[in-house]
């Protein structure tokens, strides 16, 4: 994947170098980590053409190199949705596949994984369209606040994501940003209306 030059060989962003801690390296070098044993990169996977089961989303984390997709079966049936998702560690091994019942997630207590896809279910049928983007915006907050308080942070924890929503929420209110504010009111709604 090709995202604005980062995998490329040419380019603004190949070509200079990261002013950062970071000084001396190629962007591409910055990016992948320091040279050496595996090094960490970011993948998105997605299913290949004729595959049974089709990828709905994927995302990956850009502080602790996992990333997660979120499939449907073959068999998926709309009045029962029941997706597959797949985690891989930062060097791209694949570490779990499960199925997670949509109906059954809970957001007041629920992981990153789980939020995630239901996030895209939210996304994919229509009940919320901005759902994924409110939810990353959602997790990476939790996540910030979480390194930053205990030095790490698991997206197999689990956590009230009702609570975490509404202090985001209100946090768009009172800086005045009324689209976050609307934005993340219905999120929140189709959260509730998912219990």
């Amino acid at each position: 994947m090709n995202v604005g030059g980062i995998s490329g060989n040419n380019g603004f962003y190949y070509q200079n170098k990261v002013s950062n801690s970071n000084a001396g390296n190629s962007f591409n070098e910055a990016i992948n980590g320091a040279a050496g044993s595996q090094t960490p990169h970011l993948i998105l996977h997605k299913s290949a053409e004729g595959d049974a089961e089709k990828t709905l989303g994927s995302w990956a984390s850009a502080r602790t190199g996992q990333s997660v997709s979120v499939c449907q079966p073959e068999d998926f049936d709309p009045a029962n949705p029941v997706y597959k998702i797949k985690i891989w560690d930062k060097y791209d091994n694949l570490v779990e596949e499960r199925e997670v019942d949509i109906n059954s997630i809970d957001p007041q207590s629920a992981d990153s994984y789980d939020m995630y896809a239901l996030s895209v279910y939210g996304e994919k049928s229509g009940k919320n369209p901005s759902a994924v983007g409110s939810f990353i915006f959602m997790q990476s907050e939790r996540e910030s606040q979480q390194i930053s308080q205990n030095g790490s942070y698991s997206f197999d924890t689990i956590e009230n994501w009702m609570d975490i929503l509404k202090d985001i929420i209100k946090q768009q209110y009172d800086v005045g940003n009324m689209d976050g504010y609307l934005k993340f009111k219905g999120y929140y709604e189709f959260l509730e209306g998912s219990k």
